[in-house]
């Protein structure tokens, strides 16, 4: 996962620009299978991009993450399912979650 910091974030505060802001609204929309937009309810940024090309182990060493009270609901899990399936096989389902959400995605005002 990474925090979301846009360029007009980065203007505001004086350090070295971020994610533009074109294309944050393009993997917002889902156009991107290896980027899942999220707005995450835990402390710090507000909002995230997913990098599912990026996904690794952890293993069960309780050093290596952090437990928290919050879990996925079994539709939301059904998404990152569908999403991670368009990641590695190229395809959406044409039945699936995801592909019914694509066209909401796409309608999302700039």
């Amino acid at each position: 996962m990474t925090n979301l910091s846009t360029e007009s974030d980065q203007a505001q505060n004086g350090k070295r620009a971020g994610w533009p802001e074109a294309f944050v609204r393009r993997i917002s929309r889902g156009e991107y299978p290896q980027y899942a937009y999220d707005r995450l309810p835990i402390g710090g940024s507000s909002e995230s991009i997913l990098r599912l090309d990026h996904t690794q182990p952890i293993g069960n060493d309780p050093a290596s993450y952090k437990m928290t009270d919050f879990e996925l609901t079994p539709e939301a899990l059904g998404v990152i399912d569908e999403w991670f399936a368009w990641l590695v096989m190229g395809t959406v389902n044409p039945d699936g979650v995801l592909e019914m959400l694509a066209s909401d995605l796409a309608a999302l005002p700039d």
